[in-house]
């Protein structure tokens, strides 16, 4: 056998154990977080229901960047977005807003009016406001499926 395959054999067989290493330390990681993690969404998207009962979209949306610019990091982004679609499920005037919002299978428009009510805000340039606005694509695409 030539040397470079025993060499990319190695390499091969080094990157698969690492693989399967983080595999399982990620399983267990998920097994011993899951009840926690789980709890946290839901509790989460039963605040932003509590939020939004009787509220319009537009104050949601507004909580939500509030919320993400508060604080940072994934976690963070992840729990705004789980109260956004709360809010989003129980606002006042969430079918007439979301008839005026592109379905995000509407590339072009939905990545449009994206930057456009981010740059309404004041946060044109601001990832995490973009971040936000596509998880209020996702609650009306949701909202217009029903």
């Amino acid at each position: 056998m030539p040397v470079w395959l025993r060499v990319l054999l190695a390499v091969i067989l080094v990157f698969g154990l690492l693989f399967a290493g983080a595999a399982v330390i990620g399983y267990r990681w998920w097994m011993n977080n899951k009840t926690h993690l789980l709890d946290a969404a839901k509790h989460a998207q039963s605040e932003g229901e509590e939020f939004g009962r009787g509220k319009q979209a537009t104050a949601c949306i507004d909580e939500a960047l509030r919320q993400v610019h508060e604080c940072g990091g994934f976690q963070c982004e992840l729990k705004s977005r789980l109260f956004l679609d709360g809010c989003m499920r129980a606002a006042a005037d969430a079918h007439e807003f979301c008839a005026s919002v592109p379905r995000q299978n509407e590339f072009l428009k939905h990545a449009q009016w994206t930057i456009e009510e981010c740059g309404r805000r004041g946060m044109a340039t601001d990832q995490r406001c973009n971040r936000v606005m596509q998880g209020v694509g996702s609650a009306c695409d949701r909202e217009a499926s029903k």
